[in-house]
């Protein structure tokens, strides 16, 4: 059996979200985690490094709160060469200003590809899959 040689975690609040982005990600080179709240989140960091996180702002569409920002400093302490997107409905300027000074890489409004996705990871350097890169698993 083969894995992926680069991994990219997603955090969303709604599942078919994170179904879909799995599903069109997934390949040889790319291996996609899930989680759609910040506990699920923090496991996986403290389990695995990352090379990319898509990261929602708002998780819960009845709150006021942005968890997504605390995401954002759990993601960079882990691991602080982390490729980071923000992916959100809630496309405010402050936000983005925000989220960016927090060492987000890229602000995006939904709804985004995951085509558009992946090709910003490539060009941000967080994804540089050839098929060497492919790794036997132990």
């Amino acid at each position: 059996m083969k894995k992926a040689k680069h991994s990219i975690v997603i955090l969303d609040d709604e599942e078919a979200t994170l179904f879909a982005f799995k599903e069109a990600l997934s390949d040889h080179c790319l291996s996609i985690d899930t989680a759609q709240s910040l506990d699920e989140v923090k496991h996986l960091l403290y389990h695995k490094q990352y090379h990319g996180a898509v990261l929602d702002l708002r998780l819960n569409s009845g709150s006021e709160a942005y968890e997504g920002f605390k995401a954002i400093t759990m993601v960079k302490l882990h691991n602080p060469q982390c490729k980071i997107i923000v992916l959100t409905a809630y496309g405010h300027p402050d936000l983005k200003e925000k989220a960016l000074r927090m060492k987000a890489d890229i602000f995006l409004e939904k709804p985004a590809s995951p085509e558009n996705i992946k090709n910003i990871f490539k060009s941000l350097g967080a994804l540089q899959c050839k098929p060497e890169d492919i790794l036997a698993s132990p």
